[in-house]
């Protein structure tokens, strides 16, 4: 992805270091490289999922929300079982990123509900996902899944 991964996951790390300066630098060139490679074809869903994350990451709350919706709405599950999963949890992650916890909470509730990777034990360790980790429904969405899976 023309070093996109590169500079959004250095750009989250240093975020989750709590070097906000140098997390808003590489974010905001994964940003710039993504958006590069979405004007040329904004059709791949992969391609809108991971700019609305990125959007999500820089504060850009509704063009988030629209790119990963989109991601969402140009592969749905319906159509592509397994990479559709993986837009769902995008989702997910820019809802919670950008506060909505709720929502963030019903994309993965759907996702439990579906074939898919997730597990318990990711969600558990997931760092897109630590600022949920105290709200009553992760607990609730935790033990409700570990107990239909037998866990």
């Amino acid at each position: 992805n023309d070093g996109v991964d590169y500079y959004y996951l250095k750009g989250k790390t240093y975020a989750l270091m709590q070097k906000p300066d140098l997390a808003i630098s590489y974010l905001d060139t994964a940003r710039v490289v993504m958006e590069n490679i979405v004007s040329n074809d904004s059709n791949v869903a992969a391609n809108q999922s991971y700019l609305g994350k990125i959007y999500a990451a820089v504060g850009r709350d509704d063009e988030a929300i629209a790119a990963a919706r989109r991601g969402v709405e140009l592969l749905p599950v319906s159509v592509d079982a397994l990479d559709g999963t993986d837009l769902i949890w995008d989702l997910a992650v820019v809802y919670a990123c950008l506060g909505d916890y709720d929502l963030a909470f019903d994309q993965l509730d759907t996702l439990f509900l579906l074939p898919s990777k997730v597990s318990v034990k990711w969600l558990r360790i997931a760092p897109e996902f630590i600022p949920l980790r105290d709200h009553p429904r992760f607990q609730a969405l935790i033990e409700k899944y570990e107990k239909k899976r037998g866990i």
